[in-house]
């Protein structure tokens, strides 16, 4: 599982990532809307926030905006 997570720090990594069928992670702080976003442009879907977050922020990989938690997306088979 772990090796099939990609860190990701655009959408279009994040498309990359998934159109290889692999899981996308990445500093999120979209709105419901930039989620519906994301899974009409990639099918992927917001999978979960893991439990175990970076101690420091980013940027949204959507966005741009600053975000404080990481977030994982990807297809569901």
């Amino acid at each position: 599982r772990d090796q099939n997570i990609v860190d990701v720090t655009s959408y279009e990594e994040l498309k990359e990532v998934v159109k290889a069928g692999r899981w996308a992670r990445g500093y999120w702080c979209g709105s419901d809307e930039d989620e519906v976003r994301v899974k009409e442009e990639t099918q992927a879907t917001l999978r979960c926030f893991p439990f175990d977050q970076p101690a420091t922020g980013g940027a949204c990989f959507l966005t741009g905006q600053p975000a404080d938690e990481v977030a994982i997306f990807a297809k569901a088979y």
